[in-house]
């Protein structure tokens, strides 16, 4: 991981405060835990995944530079939306969905 990127992780991290983070690449894998160094698939499984946590703690899930293919419709109804609900935003210059 290049130092400039790591920086940029880093601030945007630090800057959502405490929060549930899920990260996706347009390569993971969806078995994995959704960490940095084990990202998701898609982006399917990381909003599945968040619903253990919403309500409970922000959830942020981090789009990482590329594009990101979305085979199925995403349903995100009210319960995304609440106090402690879920951002989904890309990480770097170059994220398409």
């Amino acid at each position: 991981m290049s130092l400039k990127y790591g920086l940029l992780v880093l601030v945007c991290v630090s800057l959502q405060g405490f929060a549930r983070d899920f990260y996706v690449p347009p390569i993971g894998r969806n078995t994995n835990p959704g960490t940095l160094s084990q990202p998701f698939a898609s982006l399917e499984k990381a909003t599945t995944s968040s619903t253990a946590f919403i309500g409970k703690e922000a959830v942020n899930i981090w789009l990482l530079e590329g594009t990101h293919y979305v085979s199925k419709t995403l349903v995100l109804d009210s319960r995304f939306s609440a106090s402690k609900g879920l951002t989904i935003q890309g990480l770097g210059k170059n994220v398409w969905v």
